[in-house]
Parts: C-alpha cells; structure tokens; sequence
C-alpha cells in the first residue's frame, strides 16, 4: 500500500543554560498541567533548534530529527 503518513507529537526541547530535567519530569508536568492526551510519545534535547536561511525552525529537520 503507501507509508504511514500520520504525524506523531515529538517536543524539541531546549534546556536554559544550566538547566536540567528528565523526558520523565516533562511528561509528568504535561499530564498534570494539560491531560494525558497531549503527554507527547517522543522527547529530545537538541543543543539548538535547526532553522531555515530565514530563521524560521526548520519543519524538516525537526522531523528527521524525530525519526533518528
């Protein structure tokens, strides 16, 4: 047939300097503040956000770095 071509919720997370936390910590704040249905499945921490040339968050490699 064709790919799976549902979008999941993945959280790009950037930490402030010093900063800690765990994706556990996260989705318990989450569900405390918002509800179990939007505790996203997928957590990262990257040391900055991708951009476009134009400075926007680069979409597409957010994905990529969701599937990584």
């Amino acid at each position: 047939m064709g790919e799976d071509r549902t979008e999941r919720v993945h959280a790009a997370v950037l930490l402030a300097p010093g900063a800690t936390t765990t994706t556990d910590d996260l989705r318990a704040l989450v569900r405390a503040e918002r509800g179990a249905m939007y505790e996203p499945p997928r957590i990262t921490f990257p040391s900055a956000l991708p951009l476009t040339d134009v400075g926007k968050p680069d979409k597409k490699e957010l994905r990529r770095l969701a599937t990584v």
